[in-house]
């Protein structure tokens, strides 16, 4: 796991939209890095990154360093039917928004994450 690697780097605010984020140079695809997080009552808990987009699978819960790459979309055909159509202002849409590290449960206090 990069922990090692990632102790103090310089962490930098985005803005205001309460994200902070850093660079780490040499940093490779397919590296594992968790958030260090030292609570008020000085104890120190690692987390994955809630922002992350590859996660070790079960029961291992780390971030994974990964750019995915252009995916490659296969969907002409339906881009094609839809060009020039506003169906979407005229019919019924259902749109879904889960955060799937908010899953990742540990084994402590009810509601734990990560």
């Amino acid at each position: 796991m990069a922990q090692g690697v990632l102790d103090d780097v310089g962490q930098n605010p985005v803005e205001q939209s309460g994200y902070w984020e850093t660079f780490v140079p040499g940093l490779s695809q397919g590296a594992t890095y968790k958030f260090e997080i030292l609570g008020a009552d000085g104890r120190s808990v690692l987390k994955s990154d809630p922002c992350g987009r590859y996660f070790e699978t079960p029961p291992r819960t780390a971030s994974i360093v990964w750019s995915g790459g252009p995916y490659e979309w296969q969907d002409e055909d339906w881009m094609s039917t839809r060009a020039g159509q506003d169906r979407w202002l005229r019919e019924p849409m259902s749109i879904y928004e889960v955060h799937l590290g908010s899953w990742q449960r540990s084994p402590g206090p009810a509601g734990a994450t990560c």
